[in-house]
């Protein structure tokens, strides 16, 4: 009995570091993962004389591959797989490890600020575009990817509308109530949402024409 108690206290003490142990790894991996699709959209850019691939949003209409299919190249992958190729390649890919419910799709989308246009979308910074990567202010403070929680591959932050109903299409909190997010310029940070997005503070890393304020 005396056993059997010792083996359960350590129980009790081991299971929440070890919890905390695979969270911490699962962020890295997702941390790992966007950085390499970081560098297949700038590669992908780089090769298109700046211009940054679309996402659904776009994508379709400009008769274009969506982003993570038009980055596959640059990932060493074929660049038009079947489709059991196609989801084997996102489960590899495009997935992050603490996105658990996911069962397709990917865990990932693109800033939508890179394919508004005046004439059709409705923005702070209209009739200001910044469809090529050269055209970004600052690079270093500005969104490219996210984490998702939905089916979309793209994040429309433009929609957003104060911190009372930030986030709704961003997994902002998948990791202990922060999210990674891969900047214009190729890094990855670990953040929460209100270090990335509180208009009352006039901060808003997602639009371009303010994410260097």
């Amino acid at each position: 009995m005396v056993a059997v108690a010792v083996v359960a206290v350590l129980a009790a003490l081991l299971l929440p570091a070890l919890g905390a142990g695979i969270q911490s790894s699962e962020a890295a991996q997702c941390s790992a993962n966007l950085r390499t699709l970081a560098a297949g959209v700038l590669a992908c850019a780089a090769e298109n004389n700046g211009a940054l691939p679309r996402s659904s949003h776009s994508a379709w209409a400009a008769n274009e591959k969506a982003w993570s299919k038009a980055i596959l190249p640059y990932l060493g992958e074929k660049p038009d797989p079947t489709n059991q190729e196609w989801a084997a390649i996102q489960k590899r890919r495009f997935r992050c490890p603490a996105d658990k419910s996911r069962r397709s799709g990917q865990s990932y989308g693109l800033n939508v600020f890179f394919e508004l246009k005046p004439d059709f979308d409705e923005y702070e910074g209209s009739p200001q575009q910044w469809r090529a990567l050269p055209s970004i202010p600052a690079p270093t403070r500005t969104i490219l990817l996210a984490e998702v929680g939905g089916n979309s591959d793209h994040v429309m932050a433009h929609f957003w509308e104060g911190e009372g109903s930030a986030g709704y299409d961003c997994a902002h909190d998948r990791h202990e109530g922060r999210a990674n997010y891969a900047f214009a310029d190729g890094h990855i940070e670990l953040r929460r949402l209100v270090e990335i997005y509180a208009p009352s503070q006039s901060l808003n890393r997602w639009n371009p024409s303010l994410a260097g304020k």
